[in-house]
């Protein structure tokens, strides 16, 4: 069975090269924010949407790979 969406790979390249930018980009910035009290919520926020990013990627490429 076959998606009803089908984009050219050149959308899936990008696509799939933003999580990895995204995670590293995530985690950079938890990196340099992590000396406020107030950064600690964004730090928090900024890497379970990165955590939910990555596992909904997985599950995605588990169902439809």
């Amino acid at each position: 069975m076959s998606p009803a969406l089908n984009p050219p790979d050149w959308i899936r390249i990008l696509g799939i090269a933003g999580f990895p930018i995204g995670i590293v980009g995530s985690a950079a910035v938890a990196v340099a924010a992590r000396g406020t009290a107030a950064g600690r919520a964004w730090i928090a926020a900024g890497l379970s949407l990165a955590a939910a990013a990555l596992v909904g990627f997985v599950i995605l490429v588990a169902v439809l790979g």
